[in-house]
């Protein structure tokens, strides 16, 4: 079996042919496989909208307090309570001297009205 070059060109041009055909029938099945141009913009365009809203959420959360600030705001609430717990007293203790007040003042302002008619 010997083969001649005449033998491979004349092969060479049904086999290139056939080789077209299969080279063009495996693209056109992979064509719905690979995401076209406008695809691909669109995807970077929500990549890019999802990489922003994240990076929103990073700087909020960073400006959350964090568990040392929430312990100072619960110290200096107590300490605030103490304080009110004192004035809340305070006007305590002034209500009852007004109270006393108040009768002997509402009389010596009756008193001093009335002299002149009386």
């Amino acid at each position: 079996m010997d083969f001649a070059l005449s033998d491979i060109t004349d092969a060479a041009g049904p086999l290139t042919a056939l080789a077209g055909l299969v080279a063009t029938a495996i693209l056109w099945r992979l064509k719905g496989e690979f995401a076209s141009k406008a695809d691909l913009q669109e995807t970077r365009d929500r990549l890019d909208t999802v990489e922003a809203e994240l990076e929103r959420v990073c700087t909020r959360l960073e400006m959350l307090p964090d568990h040392e600030d929430l312990s100072d705001v619960r110290e200096r609430l107590a300490s605030m309570e103490g304080a009110i717990k004192v004035a809340s007293e305070q006007v305590e203790g002034l209500r009852q001297v007004m109270v006393r007040l108040e009768r002997p003042l509402n009389q010596l302002i009756d008193h001093h009205m009335n002299r002149g008619r009386g």
